[in-house]
């Protein structure tokens, strides 16, 4: 029990925190009207589509690293996780390619003829901001499955809060605020976010620490 509530605590909280910062970022938004909180309300589904599936990969990538840690396969574990960023990165820069040209008709799909147009202007705005850094979203992803299937969830929990607590939101609300950018300050603070958190995380994840001591020693034999 101790074990669990130690692995799932920081889990939850991870979680917990980034159902969060979506709320503190849309309240960021509303700070420039109406129009903007509902292209980001649109830009988000596309957003969360693309977090959705580098969460399958990353909890896929959970169950191999765990496997092979308990293996004591440490090399092969980090070998899958690398070959797991390169498909997800692969994939995604492919498909950000597609959302980039043709952001507005994207945003006009979610959208009634009732809707402004400046709703899809703001909204192919994030895609185009936000849209080519969907690679880099996709690998923080892969490398944060890493982190929690070595039974590291306070690592994990430590680079998401840094992702949205540490810099998206300041980022935003700075740019908001003292840079005039309206809207588009949450746009750049969220593509800047998802590129700084995949270096700092892709550091820890090379210095390897992240495989050491995840992996109980034998139980001494007994005799009855």
């Amino acid at each position: 029990m101790r074990k669990i509530v130690r692995l799932g605590i920081p889990a939850g909280i991870e979680q917990s925190t980034r159902a969060l910062g979506l709320t503190v970022l849309t309240a960021l938004v509303a700070i420039a009207g109406s129009d903007a909180v509902a292209a980001f309300g649109v830009g988000s589904r596309v957003y969360a589509v693309f977090t959705l599936l580098s969460l399958g990969i990353a909890q896929a990538t959970e169950v191999v690293v765990g496997q092979n840690l308990g293996a004591e396969q440490s090399n092969r574990a980090r070998n899958g996780v690398l070959l797991n960023a390169g498909i997800i990165g692969g994939a995604f820069a492919a498909m950000s390619v597609v959302v980039y040209a043709f952001a507005p008709e994207i945003i006009g799909a979610f959208l009634t003829g009732e809707e402004s147009a400046t709703v899809i202007d703001m909204g192919a705005e994030f895609l185009t901001i936000v849209g080519p850094t969907f690679a880099f979203l996709g690998v923080f992803q892969i490398l944060m499955g890493a982190f929690r299937g070595s039974g590291s969830t306070r690592i994990a929990m430590a680079f998401s809060i840094l992702s949205l607590w540490i810099i998206q939101v300041p980022v935003a609300y700075g740019l908001i605020q003292w840079g005039g950018f309206g809207e588009t300050g949450v746009w750049y603070a969220m593509a800047i976010s998802n590129v700084v958190s995949v270096v700092v995380a892709g550091l820890w994840f090379f210095r390897g620490t992240w495989t050491s001591g995840v992996i109980d020693a034998p139980a001494s034999p007994t005799t009855d």
